[in-house]
């Protein structure tokens, strides 16, 4: 349903392009603007399935409005999206390791991508980091506190 309802929004690009000049076009196929021109509107569309049959959107799903997005992030001319997920039972450095990130990465649909941790796993990282900082200075300072 989410398709339908996006093709009702902001369109659909087709499969295949079409070719002007040797320079190839893809086509975004968008439903009229009296479907989309409210709530109502888009809930009163007829979808017709491959047998034939009828059904409005809305008596087979729920449309609702969401409030806009207020700006668009990019990072490098990328646009920048946040997955969330909670790790269950697994600990934090489990949820970064390879196996699991293969496995997630699989379960969600998305265009080439790059993966940063933030969060817990971010902060545990960090004060890992800082604490091995302050370990070697604190050896440092004792072999070297003597000397000076």
């Amino acid at each position: 349903m989410s398709v339908v309802a996006s093709a009702i929004v902001d369109g659909e690009p087709t499969a295949t392009p079409i070719i002007v000049n040797d320079r190839p076009y893809t086509l975004r196929v968008r439903y009229p603007a009296a479907n989309r021109a409210s709530l109502e509107a888009m809930s009163n569309t007829i979808l017709v399935n491959s047998n034939g049959g009828t059904a409005t959107l809305g008596s087979m799903s729920t449309v609702t409005e969401l409030p806009g997005q207020t700006e668009i992030l990019r990072d490098n001319l990328q646009q920048e999206k946040e997955v969330n997920g909670a790790s269950g039972r697994c600990g934090l450095g489990e949820v970064a390791s390879p196996p699991y990130r293969k496995l997630f990465m699989t379960c969600i649909c998305l265009p080439r991508f790059v993966v940063e941790y933030g969060g817990t796993y971010k902060e545990q990282q960090k004060s890992f980091h800082d604490l091995v900082v302050v370990l070697f200075a604190r050896i440092g300072a004792h072999f070297l506190g003597p000397a000076l």
